[in-house]
């Protein structure tokens, strides 16, 4: 009787099988992440250019916040993934709203989502709009429009 050499072709097609099944688990969920990820990225960036437009509507009391986004040039740029605009007048009662928006582009992966930050008379809130199919508790800090 001879000794075994190496594996047999069905026990190398069960390997084959069992890789592409997890494979088939793990893709889609990595997916996800990634999304969910990028989304947070520019909700982040947004938030941190928030900090900064309110310091500058209160040291510049007659100034806008569409003269912030003037002011921060390439800092709008947020590389590849999104752009950032602002607008609106500021802390004047009877101006517009001072508003500031991030907008993913066509090499993120989750393009045409725009997150939206709105000043209301006590504080900043937060709304977006996507065409992804984000589930509950996926994006916290941020409700859909």
């Amino acid at each position: 009787m001879q000794k075994q050499q190496g594996f047999s072709l069905i026990e190398l097609l069960i390997v084959v099988g069992i890789i592409a099944a997890l494979s088939a688990i793990a893709v889609p969920a990595y997916v996800n992440k990634q999304k969910i990820a990028e989304f947070n990225s520019g909700l982040a960036s947004g938030r941190a250019l928030l900090t900064r437009l309110d310091l500058y509507l209160d040291e510049n009391s007659g100034s806008t916040a569409s003269k912030f986004g003037e002011k921060l040039g390439d800092a709008t740029n947020l590389g590849e993934l999104a752009t950032v605009t602002v607008s609106g007048a500021g802390n004047d009662e009877n101006a517009t709203p001072a508003k500031l928006e991030v907008t993913f582009g066509d090499k993120s992966s989750i393009s045409e989502t725009v997150i939206i930050f709105e000043k209301n008379d006590f504080a900043w809130v937060c709304k977006y709009t996507t065409k992804e199919t984000f589930e509950d508790g996926d994006i916290k800090g941020c409700k859909k429009a």
